[in-house]
């Protein structure tokens, strides 16, 4: 294992999950991160491929995971929505974003 280990906990207070993950989230904008940048990559891929794009947003769904292995994990499902282009033209834009922002 890398990185600092976690210390071993003295004092334990109950939380809910809310506050639990309000409190693994706070001040992190890992989210917001992620989708800006997968959002930077379509405008890019678009741009050299001479596409022009009338409208773009993108909205998150980021989860935590605590794996069999006791490792947490992030994972991010993020989704565009693209104006200007047909569905196959979206897709092919997202695999080239993919390329530029993995």
């Amino acid at each position: 294992m890398y990185g600092p280990q976690p210390q071993p906990q003295t004092e334990w207070q109950e939380q809910s999950p809310c506050e639990e993950a309000e409190d693994a989230w706070a001040g992190n904008g890992e989210d917001a991160g992620w989708a800006a940048c997968f959002l930077g990559a379509l405008r890019r891929a678009a741009t050299l491929r001479k596409i022009r794009l009338t409208s773009t947003t993108i909205t998150s769904e980021i989860t935590l995971t605590h794996g069999d292995d006791g490792e947490f994990s992030l994972s991010a499902v993020l989704n565009p929505v693209l104006g200007g282009g047909d569905r196959a033209t979206a897709e092919e834009l997202a695999q080239a974003a993919h390329q530029i922002c993995p």
